[in-house]
């Protein structure tokens, strides 16, 4: 394992933070980063919804739908398990790409490796690692990302 941090738990507990947030009444969940952003309507007549065929393909594997479930955590721990987990077998079911959460957390702890061991829920979707390319300069190897 690299060291990225010197103090790895750190990592999971900023990550355990992130979780927390959800539940801290003082977070403005209603605050919204696309709140300025309008997409204007354009109604497509005469197309049926049973004509549309979203399929596609990605890192050579068919999807349903040029669509994602991006990154969202990864660590050591129960509830980093049950989220990914969880979040895979929805894109298994959706037959969209996943991306894992934050690899850093992995290569610091080994026991964050049952939150990124995913394939027995999601066999057949594309997976995506999210590994930061600053992990380069603190130790972090292509046999590492490997």
């Amino acid at each position: 394992m690299a060291h990225m941090d010197s103090h790895p738990r750190t990592v999971n507990e900023r990550k355990l933070a992130h979780l927390r947030a959800i539940d801290d009444e003082t977070v403005d969940l209603a605050q919204d980063s696309f709140a300025r952003w309008k997409l204007a309507y354009q109604a497509l007549p005469g197309i049926a919804l049973d004509e549309v065929n979203t399929e596609t393909t990605f890192a050579d594997r068919p999807i349903a739908a040029p669509l994602i479930i991006s990154c969202m955590t990864g660590g050591a721990g129960e509830p980093f398990v049950t989220i990914n987990r969880r979040l895979a077998e929805a894109a298994e079911i959706l037959r969209i790409p996943f991306g894992l959460g934050s690899m850093k957390v992995l290569l610091n702890r080994e026991d964050a490796r049952a939150s990124f061991a995913l394939r027995e829920v999601a066999p057949s979707v594309p997976f995506i690692a999210n590994l930061g390319l600053v992990s380069f300069n603190y130790g972090v190897s292509l046999d590492h990302v490997r």
